[in-house]
């Protein structure tokens, strides 16, 4: 593998969000088995820093994350479904 290296001070400068609260919304979502065969979601989020500049995030959503499965239904507007124990891709799709 052929790759550039980089300084520490080079690597601290490409963190891509600093902690914090961040709008987003939901470019794609799908249906997927994890590698221990198991339900998920895969996410693909975008979301804005302070400045403006537009970050792509990836994700996964699954029961063995429990917290951020609760907390990405209910931050959506997904709480009921969440709450019925059935979520899918097509929900996700589009939410901020």
């Amino acid at each position: 593998m052929r790759f550039t290296p980089k300084s520490e001070t080079e690597l601290s400068m490409t963190k891509l969000l600093k902690p914090g609260i961040y709008d987003f919304y939901v470019e794609y979502a799908e249906e997927a088995v994890s590698k221990k065969g198991n339900e998920m979601i895969k996410v693909t989020l975008n979301t804005w820093d302070q400045e403006g500049k537009q970050y792509v995030l990836y994700d996964y959503l699954l029961e063995a994350m429990a917290y951020k499965l609760k907390h990405f239904a209910e931050a959506t507007g997904l709480g009921e479904q969440y709450h019925n124990g059935q979520l899918s891709a097509e929900d996700c799709k589009g939410k901020i």
